[in-house]
């Protein structure tokens, strides 16, 4: 265990010094630290990964002990602090004894009034668990007790509130701060589910059936993906069933051409080319040509060689591309996908909404001008906020009057038909549909 203490620390500090984003920064660890077992390896990432979760409100208990700014203090200390509080607010399976002196010993190398310091105001903090603090009222101030209790900012609180209520966000906090369901789509040009199923079951590896789509199956503590039998040989794709849903809105026909427009890292590109089969094309845009060679891998290892990838701005496509089916799935805030990445509520502030609805905005009518009459336009993001979402499309439907909004229900699942919005959109919450978050419209052309 001192091993795992130790990479989650070295992960934490990378974090907090260096911005690293926490998957990155855990994952270069671990790959220095060899030795570390199954067990140990998935104590590390949820040493770090809950640490870097709970940081809002962690910060906020050791400050009720620290006769200083925690920012002030040197950042190894600060690390091991949240570290020490992690465990003894969120782990009763470790001692609260254990936890002070294992973090203590992490800072062996540190002066010995720093090691003293941590080591009192952890023991401290160990007479209470997280639920014991005295948090602000919730009647009297509902976003900042929902943000220190479950650890998010202060301002995605209030805009779940304000488009959920109380209840559901607190229900969607605690979504958050769980380890996120992995799922598979299975890649039906070359196995199928039961197949798939037979060969996890071979391996031990214990699995469960999607909730919304007939390709999904969920893995459970599966350890190295790579390792998952048919990885290699390209029967699957990591894929949230949310991601899934995307594809099967747009509903392209066998051997239709399709765009996605902002495709990295491809897994509804893949995803859209297994629908259209070889007959098909798929044209796979990106403006970055680094995350394009995912895209090109993830082709080679499915067997999708009627892939296209390009690179280039969607907002400035090639005068002449024409598609029956184009998809936009746009950069967004990501809020509907915090249980994804650790770090990712801490790294988003308000003041980043308007750009990126600007941005939406000119990536739909650079993708909408490649749709050829007749054909179908979805435009889909991972984020729950109004203005990225409706706003973005109302908007372009007032200035376009050749789109018009698809009811998307015929494409659904009947588990989501209750994801549809009066107005038509489909809006899938992870603590009510089990998926992450997406905003989605199917807009049809007309002449």
């Amino acid at each position: 265990m001192a091993g795992a203490r130790q990479a989650a620390l070295r992960t934490l500090h990378a974090v907090d010094t260096r911005g690293a984003y926490a998957d990155l920064a855990l994952e270069s660890v671990l790959q220095g630290l060899p030795e570390l077992t199954g067990p140990d390896r998935r104590l590390a990432t949820e040493l770090a990964y809950g640490t870097v979760r709970r940081q809002n409100t962690l910060d906020w208990a050791l400050s009720r002990y620290l006769n200083r700014p925690l920012a002030s203090c040197d950042p190894w200390v600060r690390a091991a602090l949240r570290l020490g509080a992690y465990q003894l607010l969120y782990m009763e399976n470790i001692p609260g004894p254990v936890a002070v002196n294992e973090t203590v010993k992490l800072l062996h190398r540190q002066p010995r009034w720093l090691t003293g310091l941590v080591n009192a105001v952890l023991r401290r903090l160990s007479r209470h668990r997280a639920e014991e603090l005295p948090y602000p009222a919730l009647d009297e101030s509902p976003a900042q007790h929902l943000a220190l209790v479950h650890s998010h900012p202060e301002w995605i609180v209030a805009v779940f509130l304000d488009r959920i209520g109380l209840e559901e966000t607190a229900s969607l906090c605690r979504w958050n701060n769980q380890p996120p369901r992995l799922t598979v789509r299975i890649n039906t040009l070359r196995t199928g589910v039961d197949a798939f199923t037979r060969c996890l079951d071979a391996e031990g590896i214990r699995w469960k059936t999607g909730l919304h789509h007939p390709a999904a199956v969920e893995l459970l503590a599966p350890g190295n993906i790579r390792q998952v039998p048919g990885f290699a040989q390209g029967h699957f794709q990591v894929q949230d069933e949310a991601s899934m849903i995307v594809a099967q809105l747009l509903d392209p026909k066998s051997g239709q051409e399709v765009l996605d427009a902002c495709a990295a890292p491809g897994g509804k590109a893949m995803h859209l080319a297994e629908l259209v089969g070889v007959d098909g094309r798929v044209v796979a845009n990106d403006i970055n040509e680094q995350r394009l060679q995912l895209i090109r891998e993830n082709a080679l290892r499915l067997g999708l060689c009627h892939v296209e990838v390009t690179q280039g701005d969607a907002r400035r496509l090639p005068q002449g591309w024409v598609f029956d089916r184009v998809l936009l799935d746009a950069p967004c805030s990501g809020l509907g996908v915090l249980a994804r990445r650790p770090d990712a509520r801490w790294r988003k502030k308000p003041r980043h909404i308007p750009g990126l609805t600007r941005l939406q905005r000119e990536l739909l009518e650079g993708a909408s001008a490649c749709v050829r009459p007749g054909g179908v336009l979805v435009y889909s993001v991972c984020t729950l906020t109004g203005p990225e979402g409706p706003g973005v499309v109302e908007g372009f439907l007032q200035d376009h009057p050749q789109f018009r909004l698809d009811d998307p229900r015929p494409w659904l699942p009947s588990s989501l038909t209750g994801a549809v919005t009066d107005r038509g959109y489909v809006e899938l919450w992870p603590q009510r549909h089990g998926t992450d978050g997406f905003f989605m419209a199917r807009l049809a052309k007309y002449t």
